[in-house]
């Protein structure tokens, strides 16, 4: 039978870490993250792999359910993003590391003029195969300028709605519309029998925070 594990990332795992002053749970290596009520705030907007691990096992068909909201910065440069790293095995304890171990980034970035041709002006989606702290490989990038409203500073008070479902053993995954929750896109991770101990939560040059 397939196990279904839904994770959580900012609060449940958290809350108990931070009031308990350890790290077992959680740790930022870089940024300015902080808990208030039932929301993580990484309020740095400055460039950077501004990164926090949180310990969460995966293995799997996995559900990761979470939401975020746009806090400030990327508006001056025309370029931030947002991502999680999932299936995290020896996260980074780099300062500004650009790869988080063996994992798989999910990216959302804003870019007017990007340095790699395979990936599109303006918004996207983008996923990274992370071998070590140092090396990650682009798998795909998706044209997302038709959702850019989403993200716009006129709307920065929303919640963005993030609802991912992945098949470890496959790559295979799933990914809900933002703005109709009947609307799933499928796409691969280029990586099979994945596995993983922590998710890291990622920001470049923009400031969000994340919730339930």
């Amino acid at each position: 039978m397939k196990r279904i594990v839904c994770v959580f990332v900012g609060l449940l795992l958290l809350s108990s870490a931070l009031s308990a002053g350890t790290t077992r749970s959680y740790k930022a290596e870089a940024g300015d993250w902080e808990l208030m009520g039932n929301r993580l705030y990484q309020r740095d907007n400055s460039k950077g792999a501004l990164v926090a691990h949180i310990e969460a096992p995966q293995e799997g068909l996995m559900v990761y359910n979470f939401n975020v909201r746009y806090e400030g910065g990327a508006i001056q440069d025309r370029q931030g993003g947002f991502g999680v790293h999932i299936f995290v095995s020896n996260p980074s304890d780099i300062k500004n590391s650009w790869g988080d171990g063996k994992s798989v980034l999910l990216w959302l970035n804003y870019d007017a003029n990007p340095v790699l041709k395979e990936i599109p002006a303006g918004l996207s989606a983008e996923i990274y195969r992370s071998t070590n702290n140092s090396i990650m490989d682009l798998v795909g990038a998706y044209d997302l300028n038709a959702l850019a409203s989403v993200l716009s500073p006129a709307v920065a008070d929303s919640v963005i709605p993030v609802r991912l479902t992945v098949n470890g053993k496959t790559g295979e995954a799933w990914i809900q519309s933002p703005l109709d929750s009947s609307v799933k896109y499928a796409f691969n991770l280029g990586e099979k029998n994945l596995k993983g101990d922590y998710v890291s939560l990622r920001t470049n040059g923009m400031a969000v925070s994340f919730g339930l």
